[in-house]
């Protein structure tokens, strides 16, 4: 902590810590940025002082006990409005439609529709795979086969969207030429996400279908 280097952990005081977290959030607030680090820190400070008070039998209390979390802004995910997503459309190749289409009808990431191939399709269904964390395995997840998919065919090594090994640039340029505000593949993720809500769909059903690993990620 700044200006804490020489202090006994039994002298740090909950005021010192909050002197702290308010540096830290001025920080943040010059930047731009929100006070998920403040928070983060927070929790950090909170279980490093219940660890050493426990594990050392320290005659003391923990000086963030009843220090309040910082105020975080609770920004509502953009989703495109359909007369924008057409506009784009009207202006797109067979392929960049079939992308969109694609994004639109599975709410999948970018990534996963890239990696899709020929054998990942199976009957009815598509199979995508995506890591929960860094280095986790591929978990993968089925969906139905989307429309946009219906009456093509591929040979089982065949990438689904061969035309791009690399998130597609044709986006942003098509929203500039158009004079749109800013959005990207994943607020077509955001879009399916909110229309399976509005269907009714379960929560735990959504966090499946959008293979996210905390239900808390799909409440957001």
């Amino acid at each position: 902590m700044y200006g804490l280097k020489d202090v006994l952990l039994r002298d740090i005081s909950k005021n010192d810590i909050i002197e702290h977290l308010l540096e830290v959030s001025s920080e943040l607030q010059k930047q731009e940025k929100d006070n998920y680090k403040t928070n983060a820190m927070l929790r950090a400070f909170k279980a490093l002082f219940n660890h050493a008070i426990s594990g050392h039998d320290l005659n003391m209390k923990n000086p963030c006990n009843g220090i309040k979390f910082f105020p975080v802004i609770r920004r509502l995910k953009y989703i495109p409005p359909d007369k924008d997503i057409q506009a784009i459309m009207d202006i797109c190749t067979d392929e960049q439609k079939r992308l969109l289409q694609f994004l639109m009808e599975t709410g999948c990431r970018i990534n996963e529709a890239l990696k899709l191939t020929g054998s990942d399709i199976i009957e009815e269904f598509i199979v995508l795979t995506t890591r929960k964390s860094k280095n986790s395995d591929l978990v993968p997840r089925k969906l139905l086969l989307p429309e946009c998919l219906i009456g093509l065919s591929y040979l089982p090594d065949q990438k689904i969207f061969a035309m791009w090994d690399e998130q597609p640039k044709f986006l942003e340029r098509k929203q500039k030429k158009l004079g749109q505000r800013s959005w990207g593949f994943h607020s077509l993720r955001h879009r399916k996400a909110s229309l399976w809500s509005k269907e009714g769909k379960p929560l735990y059903e959504l966090m499946v279908l959008l293979g996210h690993k905390n239900l808390s990620t799909t409440q957001k």
